[in-house]
C-alpha cells in the first residue's frame, strides 16, 4: 500500500502546524498522468539507446595475485613446527599491498620498463588534468581483494585496469604486475639483510653489557656483608631480632598474665578484709603452681625446722633447693657454651648472665632464713597470702627487667638487620639484570640463527594466478544503459505529474473536500448519464409529466439513479434530525453548481417517503425551480416578502406528487437582498416550518451575490453544493469562509456530478448502490418499469416514517 505524500504549495490548504501543505495519493496521481509517465518513460528509453550505440567501448583487464606469508619456521623445525604459525595476513598488511600495487612509484616504473609511457592510446586518452600517462593510468586503474561467494575473504590481489583499447589495457596489467612482484621480492630481500646486520651488531652489544653485569655481581657477593648459600644470601642480624622478638614476645604474655593475676588478688583481698571473710577464702587465692613455693619458703622463715612435719619433710625441701641449684648450674653451663658459639658479646649471653644475676641474689637472700628459730610463732593464712602477693611482685620485677633488657636487644638487632637488607636488596637487583642482559642475548641469538636460516623461506608468496587477458568490453552494457534510461525516464514523469498536480487547483478526492470546508461530505452524486433517455422519454410519455427529464427521482424513482438520491434523503432524515433542522436553505459555491437539480430530487425523495415538503424558490436573481417544474412563474415569494399576496395564494402541490409543495419566486424584485433580510422572510419561515416536515430553500450561489447569507441568519441550516472544476478548492474554500463569517449552521456538502475518488480507491457515491462497482452487480435491482398511471404510483409510493 502506497502512503500519501505531503508536499508544499502555495495555494493550498492550512495543516494543524499553520504551515501550507496539500496531501497527495502516489496511485492515483500515477493513474491521473500515465501518458505522461509512458511518454518520458519511451524518450528515457530513447535516450539510453542513443547513449549506447554514440558512446566509445570501453575495455577491462585484469589480473589476479595470491599473496600469503611464507613460512620461516620450516627451515629451523620442520613441518611440525610451523602447525601454530598464523599463514595469513592481517587486514592492514593486505591493505599496505593493495595501496603498493597502485602507487605511483609501481605505475611509473611499470610504464617507463615496458616503454609504455609513449603509448599513442594511453596519450590520446589523457584528460587536461592528467600531466602524464602515469596519471591516466592510475585514474583508471582499480585494485581489490579477495574473491567473489564463499571465496570473499581470499587474500588475493585483484589488479585491473579499463581504457578504450584492450589490447594496451592488458600490456599495462602486466607490467604493474610485473613490478609489484619484483618491488616485493627485493624489498624483502634488503630487510632481511639490514635486520641480520642489525642484530649481529646487537648481539655483541649485549654480549658486552652482560659480562660486565655478571662481574659487578661477582664482585658484589664477595664484598657484602652477607654469608652466601649459593644463590640465596642469610641475614644473620635479622635471625638475631626474629629470635629476640619472638621472647621478647613470650615475656609480655606472661607479664600480662601475670599482672592481671597479681590485681585480681589484690581485689579480691580487699573484699575479704571488708567484709570479713575467712582463711579458706584467703589461701584459696593462691594458684597451684605458687603454692609450692611458698610452702616450702615459708616453713623454713616460719622457723618449724625442728617439728615433727618440717622433719617428716625436709627431703622434699631439700630436694627442691637441689633442683633450684641444679637449675643455676644449667644456666652457667649454658652461658659457657654461648660465649664459645657467638662471643662474650652477643645478646644471648647477655640474657643469661641476667637470669643468673637475678637467681644469685635469691638465693643468696634466702640462705640467711633457712635456719629454724624455735620461738617464732606459727604462720597464719594471711602471712601465706601476703607471702603470695610478695612473690608475684617479685615476679613482676624480674619480668620488666628482663622486658627492659630484651627491647634493647631487639632494637640493636633491628638496625644491624636493616643495614643487611640495603645489600640483599642491591644484591637481588644485580642479579635480575644479570638475567634480564642473558634473556635479551639469548633471544637475539635465537633470531640472528633464524634469519640465516630462513633467508630462503621467509617473505611473502605473491604468485600469478591469473594472467592479464585481452581487455573486455565491459561498457556500455545494454541492460545497464536500459535500467538507467527507465529510471530517468520515470524518475522526469513522476517529477512532471508531480508538478501538474501541484498546479492543479481542483478537489481531487472526497478527503479533499472535507479537509477544505471543514464539514463532512453528506452525498457525493455521479454524473447523470443518458443510458436511460428512453427510458425517461417513454416514462414522461405515459405519465404526461411537464418536470424537466433530470428529475430521475419522479420519473425513473427505480432507476439507480434514483437510488443514490434516496441515500441521500436517508443521510438529510439522520443529520437533520441530530440537530431538530427542518428548514434547509441549499447553496453554491457558484452558478452552474447543480443545485436546483438537485433540490428538486430530493424533494420528490422526501415526498415519496410520505413527509410534506415545501421548496421555496428563493433565487430572486435568476430563478430557476419553475423552469424544472414546466410551470409559470407568475407570483410567488416576490410578492408575498412585498405584502401584495399571502403564502396560502402562491404555494401550490405539484400535481405528481402530493406531498410536494412549491412556492416559486415570482417576480424578480429590485431588491432581492432586502426583502429577504426582511421581518416577512422570517415570518414566513416560520410560519412554514409547523406546516410541513421539511422546507427546502433554493438560495443563489454565495461567490455571486450576498443572498445566501442573508438567508442563513434565518433557517436551520445550510447545504453546499459544488461541482468540481479546476478552481473548485479555491472557491469553495471562499465560500465556507465567508459562511463562517456569518455563523451560519452548514449541515454538509454534496458534490454534484463528480468521478472523485475515496481514500479507499473506489468511486464514492456515498450510498450503497451508484454507478460504481456496487451498481454494475446489482443492475437488476433497478430496471425501471413502465411508468404506471398517476394514481397506480400514489398507491405503491413508499411511505417513511
Amino acid at each position: 500500500m502506497i502512503d500519501k505524500v505531503r508536499a508544499g504549495s502555495s495555494n493550498s490548504d492550512l495543516d494543524a502546524g499553520g504551515s501550507k501543505s496539500i496531501e497527495i495519493d502516489v496511485l492515483k496521481l500515477l493513474n491521473r498522468h500515465w501518458p505522461l509517465l509512458l511518454l518520458s518513460l519511451l524518450l528515457g528509453w530513447a535516450g539510453a539507446g542513443a547513449y549506447y550505440y554514440y558512446t566509445p567501448p570501453t575495455y577491462e583487464s585484469d589480473a589476479q595475485i595470491l599473496l600469503m606469508p611464507k613460512d620461516p619456521n620450516l627451515a629451523a623445525k620442520g613441518l611440525d613446527g610451523s602447525k601454530d604459525v598464523n599463514s595469513t595476513l592481517s587486514e592492514d598488511l593486505l591493505s599496505t599491498h593493495m595501496m603498493l600495487a597502485q602507487s605511483p612509484v609501481i605505475v611509473r616504473d611499470a610504464l617507463r620498463k615496458a616503454n609504455l609511457s609513449e603509448l599513442p592510446s594511453l596519450v590520446d586518452a589523457m584528460s587536461s588534468k592528467d600531466r602524464s600517462t602515469t596519471d591516466y593510468v592510475l585514474r583508471k586503474l582499480s585494485v581489490t581483494r579477495g574473491g567473489s561467494g564463499k571465496a570473499k575473504n581470499a587474500q588475493v590481489l585483484k589488479i585491473a585496469m579499463r581504457h578504450s583499447n584492450a589490447d594496451d589495457s592488458q600490456s599495462v596489467v602486466a607490467a604493474i604486475v610485473a613490478e609489484f612482484q619484483e618491488f616485493i621480492a627485493k624489498k624483502y630481500t634488503d630487510i632481511n639483510e639490514n635486520a641480520a646486520e642489525l642484530i649481529d651488531t646487537a648481539k655483541g652489544q649485549l654480549q658486552n653489557d652482560l659480562s660486565k653485569a655478571e662481574n659487578d655481581f661477582r664482585d658484589f657477593r664477595e664484598n657484602a656483608p652477607l654469608l652466601w648459600n649459593g644463590d640465596q644470601s642469610t641475614n644473620i642480624f635479622r635471625t638475631e631480632y626474629e629470635q629476640i622478638e619472638a621472647s621478647l614476645t613470650d615475656l609480655r604474655m606472661d607479664k600480662s598474665q601475670l599482672e592481671t593475676r597479681s590485681k585480681m588478688v589484690e581485689a579480691q583481698l580487699k573484699g575479704i578484709d571488708e567484709n570479713g571473710g575467712s582463711d579458706l577464702e584467703r589461701l584459696a587465692l593462691i594458684d597451684e603452681k605458687s603454692a609450692e613455693r611458698i610452702r616450702i619458703f615459708l616453713e623454713i622463715y616460719g622457723g618449724k625446722a625442728e617439728t615433727q612435719l618440717f622433719q617428716a619433710q625436709q627431703p622434699e625441701r631439700l630436694e627442691a633447693a637441689r633442683s633450684e641449684y641444679e637449675g643455676l648450674l644449667k644456666l652457667k653451663a649454658r652461658e659457657k657454651a654461648l660465649i664459645a658459639d657467638f662471643g662474650s658479646g652477643h645478646p644471648d649471653v647477655r640474657v643469661i648472665r641476667d637470669e643468673i644475676s637475678i637467681v644469685e641474689e635469691f638465693l643468696n637472700k634466702r640462705s640467711d632464713k633457712l635456719k629454724v628459730k624455735s620461738n617464732e610463732e606459727l604462720l597464719t593464712a594471711k602471712t601465706l597470702v601476703d607471702a603470695y602477693v610478695a612473690l608475684m611482685r617479685h615476679d613482676l620485677n624480674s619480668l620488666n627487667a628482663r622486658e627492659i633488657l630484651l627491647a634493647e636487644q631487639s632494637r640493636a638487632a633491628e638496625k644491624e638487620a636493616k643495614t643487611l637488607v640495603k645489600y640483599e636488596l642491591q644484591g637481588e637487583a644485580m642479579k635480575l639484570a644479570v638475567d634480564r642482559q642473558k634473556v635479551l642475548f639469548d633471544a637475539t641469538v635465537d633470531r640472528l640463527r633464524e634469519i640465516n636460516l630462513a633467508k630462503d623461506f621467509g617473505g611473502f608468496v605473491n604468485e600469478l594466478i591469473d594472467e592479464p587477458a585481452l581487455g573486455e568490453e565491459i561498457w556500455p552494457k545494454l541492460s545497464i544503459c536500459g535500467a538507467i534510461g527507465t529510471l530517468v525516464g520515470l524518475g522526469m514523469g513522476c517529477f512532471g505529474a508531480l508538478l501538474l498536480e501541484l498546479r492543479n487547483r481542483s478537489l481531487r478526492s472526497t478527503e479533499d473536500v472535507e479537509t477544505v470546508s471543514g464539514v463532512p461530505i453528506i452525498s457525493v452524486i455521479p454524473v447523470l448519464t443518458q443510458q436511460r433517455s428512453s427510458q425517461t422519454k417513454r416514462a414522461i410519455a405515459a405519465s404526461g409529466s411537464s418536470v424537466n427529464p433530470v428529475i430521475c427521482a419522479l420519473h425513473l424513482p427505480q432507476s439507480q439513479e434514483s437510488e443514490v438520491f434516496r441515500g441521500l434523503r436517508t443521510s438529510l432524515f439522520f443529520r437533520a434530525g441530530g440537530i431538530n433542522a427542518n428548514v434547509i436553505a441549499m447553496t453554491s459555491p457558484s452558478a452552474g453548481d447543480g443545485k436546483s437539480t438537485l433540490l428538486m430530487n430530493i424533494a420528490f425523495s422526501i415526498a415519496q417517503a410520505g413527509r410534506s415538503v415545501l421548496v421555496i424558490d428563493a433565487d430572486l436573481r435568476r430563478p430557476t425551480i419553475a423552469k424544472v417544474l414546466g410551470v409559470k412563474n407568475e407570483k410567488g415569494l416576490s410578492e408575498v416578502l412585498n405584502g401584495e399576496l399571502n403564502a396560502k395564494e402562491v404555494i401550490f402541490k405539484q400535481s405528481e406528487s402530493p406531498n410536494l409543495s412549491i412556492m416559486t419566486s415570482g417576480a424578480i424584485p429590485s431588491n432581492p437582498s432586502e426583502l429577504l433580510a426582511s421581518p416577512q422572510f422570517q415570518a414566513l419561515i416560520d410560519h412554514t416550518r409547523t406546516d410541513y416536515d421539511f422546507v427546502l430553500v433554493d438560495c443563489p450561489p454565495v461567490l455571486a451575490v450576498a443572498d445566501p447569507l442573508v438567508v442563513s441568519s434565518i433557517v436551520d441550516t445550510m447545504v453546499v453544493t459544488l461541482r468540481i472544476n479546476p478552481q473548485s478548492r479555491n472557491e469553495l474554500r471562499r465560500t465556507m469562509e465567508m459562511l463562517n463569517d456569518v455563523k451560519a449552521n452548514v449541515l454538509g456538502t454534496i458534490v454534484n456530478a463528480s468521478t472523485l475518488e475515496s481514500a479507499s480507491g473506489s468511486e464514492d457515491y456515498s450510498m450503497g448502490y451508484g454507478y460504481g462497482s456496487y451498481g454494475t452487480k446489482n443492475k437488476s435491482y433497478f430496471q425501471a418499469p413502465v411508468a404506471p398511471k398517476t394514481s397506480e404510483r400514489a398507491e405503491k409510493k413508499p411511505v417513511l416514517k
